[in-house]
Order: C-alpha cells, then structure tokens, then sequence
C-alpha cells in the first residue's frame, strides 16, 4: 500500500511511518494529492498548526475517496461534509478511553472539536474518568469522540483533536499509542519520549551515574526554581502535573517554606562535597529568607510564636509536616555551613512543637489561626490533654525526628521520652488504627527515619523489632527494579482514597494507584521518604539485606531521573508516580493537585538527590548532630522562659 500524506515534513506521525519503509509521498494539499493518489492508498491529511483548523473536505472529496477505495485519516479538520461540528472547547483532565477494552490513555491536547456521533462509529472518546490503565467504572454520562468513522463514508477515519504528536505532546503511555495506531494503520509504530529516563530499566549503574544525578539536580535547581526580589531568594514549588499541548508544565509558583528548607540542605550537601561558593551562598540565602519577620513570629507569648508559615501569604494554618521536614534541612545545613545566626528560630519552632505536643505524644496535623494570629478553636492545654488521636505518621513522624536530633545536639531527656513515647503509641496502632493520606506506604516510610534515630539512641529491643517491622513491609512491596510500588489496604482508613466513581475524578487529593495490584510508586508521599529513611538505617544495621534494598532503591532513583533536550525545564527532575512494568512516569492522574506528573521541588527533588550526595560521600543526617554547646545553651535559656 502506498501512503500519501498532506502535512509538513517534520510531522512526527508522518516520519514514523515513513521510517518503516513503506511508500511515502508528501503533498501541500487535499486537492493536489487528488491528481496524484492511487487506487487503493493511505490518505493522511494531518493539522501541523494545531490548535488552528485549516482542512476542509468537501462531499467531491469524499466520493473520490470512496469511489477509489483510498483509506483516508483526518486529523483535527475544520469542515468535513455530511458532519456538524460544535465549536472549539478547551478540556480540562479528560483522558482517551478505548470503548471496547476501556484502557485510558493521555495525548494532552486538550483543544477538541466536540461532534454528536452514534456510538457504533466512535473508537476511542475523551471523558473524564477514575482509574489506572483501565476506566473502572465504565464511561461517564459526558464524552466527546476522538477518534471516529465518518457515518456516511466508513472509509474515513477522523480524530477531534490532534493525534500526529506523539513526542511533541508527550502521549502517555507509549504503549496506549503503539496500540492506536496499530489499529489504524495495522504497522507497529513507536516513537520515544521528549522527557524520558536517563536510563533504561536493565542499564547498570555506576558511582559516576550517581554522581551526575546529583549534578543535574542541583544544575535544575539553579536554573529553574531559584527566584528573587527585594525580600530575598526564594525558592519555586515545582512544575504542575497538567502537560500542555507543546509538552511544557506550568511552572508551579507558590513559595513554599518547607520547599526551601529542605532544598537548602541540598546546596549544602553540594558544598560540602565540592566546596562551591555559589551553594553555599544558596543555602545561606534560603534559610534567611525563611527566618524572616514575615514567615516566623519570634514571640512565644503568641499563639503561633516559633512556628514557621506554610508560604509567604499562609497566615491562617501551619502544617506540621512542612515545618518539621523544613526544620530537618535547615538544621543539617546550619550544622555543615557552621551557621548559628538561625538559631533562635529553629529553637522556638522546636519548642512551639514541644509545648503544643500532647501528652501522647502525637502531634495534630496542622493548626489553624483566625485573622488576629489567635488560637482558632484549640488552647495549649486543650492539646496537651487532647485524647483523639490522629493516627498519621505522614503528618507527624518527622517532628519525632526533628526531636530526637534536637536531643543529639542538647540532651533535653523531654525531647527523647515524648518522641518514644508517641513512636510507641504509633506503632501499636498499625495498622488497623492508621489514617494513610496517600496509601499505606506513605505511612510506613515516613517511620523509617524517627524510628532509626531512635534506635540509633536507645538501643531498644522493642524499638527495633517495630523498625524491622516497617522495614519487612518495604521490602516486600520493592521489585526488582529497586521500585517500592504503591498500594492502600482497607480504604475505610484512608483520608485520600481513590476516587469512588468517575464523578469524584480530580476533584480531591488521591492515591497515584486506583487500587492494590496497579504498578506505580509514589515519589511525592512514599519511596522518597523511605529511602531518606534507609539512609539511616544503613549507618545502624549490619545487615546485608538492608544493605542491598538501600542500593537498589538508588540504582533505581538514578535510573528514572528524567533526561529531556527539549524541555530543559525538566530534565534532571523526579516526577511524582512512575511504573516499572512501562518504564515510563503514569499515575492515576486523580489528585486535584499534584498529579503523576508533578514536579515538586521539596518532598521529591530535594531529598532523593540529597540522599544520593550524603550516600556518595559516606555520611548519615545524623553525623551532623553531636553535642553543641552554643546551642545547647540557648535552647535551654529559651525554654526556661517559655
């Protein structure tokens, strides 16, 4: 068969199938083709000025084709006789579903031609549906034809969007479109990403693998999260997860606290590897920033006093999380840069989480505040005595963590009896007691670090067998490929379950897997954490099977950083939900915010290139932790006067 093609030359669909060998001619236009054609050929008349329409085909046209018995496929056409289009509409997180098999995939150009098209002639539909590879609940009430037969000439085939784009547009995943385009053209296509891995899943991994790792993550950070004004340097959130047509990102660019904590300790690391300057002055720049008038109140006889904002404009709640993983870079940074002029705030964040730590030793998830910086609803005395418990180590095992590194450099025995006593209570608590955010994963490897820093103290037998427990169900959810994949377990506990129809699809937070047996971790809420987590665990344990988990998980992290010459924005970065079975980034795609393929600067492309950089240089965050006296003496003054 004989393919003519009306596009430009560099159409990405027209060169792959011109790179099969088969017999191409291009032409400028549907009437100039008409005159060439043969009997029995491919017609495809591809829309290279997308989102733009500019293709019109008349019933001549069709006859023609018919009467010649040329397959023809039409993308994105503005006119086509015998079919009425509506007009433009931009989608929002509609996905392409196969009618028959309901396999979801993603083409991201979300400008579409909505059509009224009897079912019976649809192929695949755009609809907005909840699942994994597959819509699980079958196709929603609302659905617009992408790719379709004409009604009246079953010989031509249309699409209401783009389908000639596959790299541009970053079609996802490749093996939804090998499909595709198989059945359209019976060839077996592929095309290979614009933001790919930098590895393929069977590449071995060297130390001068992660040392580059380590470079091109500090290199993006540089260049692409880095900003200032007159208040100082700041650092951006991220990328957001919603791929545009050309490929790009929108740059995510909330100011985060916590995001610039913990990405300080990564200049700092980086200083202390190669001694540059320019990371030194980053990570001293950041954490002045975050110590500003705006984003912390000093005075402890406020309400909020000690506690450090969410962002610059986050007056009215304070998430425990961020200010205790913020807390953690921060006094690492402080401890390798020899700073000490922060002091003062990271005490009176230690010990605003002290002093509002109830008696159990487990944390609320955030505090809120009315517009006066008031208490909105709580007292300290009405959390100290507080008797529901919110059972999440996702919201409050680094504050446990930041304690018992407080401990390493003061000896306050409060800070060391509180943290074990609430790690306790956790860990009788799993896991039928456990409210997991994201999946039951998240929770586990956020108790990797606290309770290693626990053990590193205590020597505790009872401490180590509730580590050993966390650490046997890492092991047992990590493949071969050193991929710790997702999963939830009773969804009655989970704050963030999956959505439970299509309706509820990206309106809340949710899992990166639709349910247990999807492939996918998570590098936002789980695998990140836990692999900070082994980093510690390592430096305590002998033990040739942590040893070998803690190698494999970096081989891997190495292996699926992404590598991208077209979109420098993300190359060298960490995406949010990868699957190993299609060694590409896929998720869900349910999370209102931060979805597969988001980009968060802390969280995920902080602290994996941190680990990689202490492991590298043979150093544990507890290394930076031994008695200070400086410290010690303003802790104790500050505390005295609370």
């Amino acid at each position: 068969m004989k393919y003519y093609f009306v596009c430009h030359e560099d159409n990405e669909l027209y060169k792959m199938i011109k790179d099969t060998g088969v017999t191409c001619y291009l032409s400028s236009s549907v009437n100039q083709v008409l005159s060439e054609i043969t009997q029995g050929s491919y017609l495809c008349v591809f829309e290279d000025g997308y989102p733009q329409k500019k293709t019109v085909i008349t019933k001549e046209h069709l006859e023609f084709f018919k009467d010649n018995n040329i397959k023809v496929l039409l993308e994105y056409p503005k006119q086509v006789y015998g079919i009425h289009p509506g007009k433009v509409i931009r989608l929002d997180r509609e996905r392409l579903v196969e009618v028959t098999s309901l396999m979801i995939g993603q083409n991201n150009c979300d400008y579409v031609i909505p059509y009224a098209i009897e079912e019976k002639f649809v192929l695949y539909y755009y609809a907005k549906v909840a699942g994994y590879k597959k819509a699980v609940y079958g196709l929603p009430d609302i659905t617009y034809p992408f790719l379709f037969y004409h009604p009246a000439y079953v010989n031509v085939v249309m699409t209401s969007s783009r389908i000639s784009s596959p790299v541009t547009s970053r079609f996802k995943p490749v093996s939804f479109f090998k499909n595709l385009y198989n059945r359209i053209f019976s060839m077996n296509l592929t095309f290979t990403e614009s933001v790919t891995t930098a590895f393929k899943s069977c590449d071995n991994i060297t130390d001068s693998d992660c040392i580059t790792a380590i470079s091109k993550s500090v290199e993006w950070f540089t260049k692409y999260m880095l900003t200032t004004d007159y208040t100082g340097l700041k650092l951006y959130e991220g990328f957001s997860s919603k791929v545009d047509f050309d490929g790009s990102q929108k740059l995510a660019a909330t100011l985060r606290n916590d995001c610039a904590g913990e990405a300080s300790l990564l200049f700092a690391v980086d200083y202390l590897k190669y001694s540059k300057p320019s990371s030194k002055d980053h990570a001293e720049k950041l954490m002045e920033y975050i110590f500003s008038a705006n984003n912390q109140q000093l005075d402890m006889t406020k309400d909020n006093g000690g506690f450090i904002k969410w962002f610059a404009s986050g007056d009215g709640i304070y998430y425990t999380d961020d200010n205790a993983r913020l807390l953690i870079g921060v006094m690492t940074s402080c401890s390798i840069l020899k700073m000490n002029h922060h002091d003062e705030g990271i005490i009176k964040c230690i010990l605003a989480f002290l002093r509002s730590m109830p008696e159990q030793g487990i944390h609320m998830n955030c505090l809120r505040f009315n517009d006066s910086m008031i208490a909105d609803d709580w007292t300290y005395h009405d959390i100290k005595t507080k008797k529901t418990i919110y059972y999440s180590p996702h919201y409050v095992s680094y504050i446990w963590a930041v304690f018992l590194l407080a401990y390493k450099l003061t000896n306050d025995e409060e800070l060391l009896a509180i943290s074990k006593k609430g790690i306790y209570e956790m860990m009788d608590k799993y896991p039928c007691h456990w409210t997991w955010t994201n999946g039951i994963m998240a929770e586990v490897s956020r108790m990797i670090l606290p309770l290693s820093l626990l053990y590193s103290i205590d020597k505790d037998l009872k401490t180590k067998e509730y580590l050993d427990m966390m650490l046997k169900v890492i092991k047992e959810q990590t493949d071969d490929h050193g991929c710790m994949i997702e999963k939830m377990v009773m969804l009655e506990n989970g704050k963030y379950p999956p959505p439970k129809n299509n309706e509820e699809y990206g309106k809340y937070e949710a899992p990166v897997i639709h349910e247990d047996g999807d492939t996918a971790c998570d590098l936002l809420y789980s695998q990140n954490f836990a692999y900070l987590g082994l980093l510690e665990t390592c430096r305590l344990y002998d033990d040739e099977s942590i040893s070998k988990l803690f190698t494999e998980m970096t081989d891997f992290l190495v292996r699926i950083q992404t590598r991208s010459s077209s979109h420098q924005e993300l190359d060298g970065v960490w995406m949010r939900s990868f699957d190993p079975t299609m060694w590409e980034y896929w998720g869900s795609g349910a999370d209102a915010g931060w979805a597969a393929l988001c980009v968060e600067s802390g969280w995920t492309n902080s602290w994996i290139p941190i680990v990689l950089s202490l492991k590298e240089q043979n150093r544990s965050l507890s290394d930076f932790f031994t008695d200070n006296e400086s410290f010690k003496e303003l802790y104790y003054l500050i505390k005295g006067s609370i």
